[in-house]
């Protein structure tokens, strides 16, 4: 009695095939979210503290808090950022191991 492997493993490659899109669909939403990510990066690298016209004084102070506050904003966005790159690694790495997966199974089917 032998046994029809294309029926047999249809259903897992139905599966495979879903997850795959989910996990190709997370990947994309991930790469605008970093996207995002960098051009806010960019933005708070970008700005101007509001007293950079002031000279001497007290102006010192409100510029010096103005730049702690940004580096500290700039440390959260570059830590979401290393973040959301490795799991974009990550998801890509599956992606690329359920790919494999298919074609494997497309392989047997032959």
């Amino acid at each position: 009695e032998s046994i029809d492997w294309a029926s047999a493993l249809m259903p897992q490659l139905r599966m495979m095939k879903e997850e795959n899109e989910a996990l190709q669909a997370r990947l994309k939403a991930q790469e605008k979210e970093v996207k995002r990510l960098k051009i806010e990066q960019q933005a708070y690298a970008e700005i101007p503290s509001a007293n950079d016209s002031f000279q001497g004084g007290g102006g010192g102070d409100l510029k010096e808090s103005k730049i702690v506050e940004l580096a500290k904003k700039n440390r959260v966005l570059s830590v979401a950022l290393d973040k959301e790159r490795a799991k974009a690694g990550r998801l890509m790495a599956d992606v690329q191991r359920l790919q494999s997966q298919v074609e494997s199974g497309r392989e047997r089917d032959l």
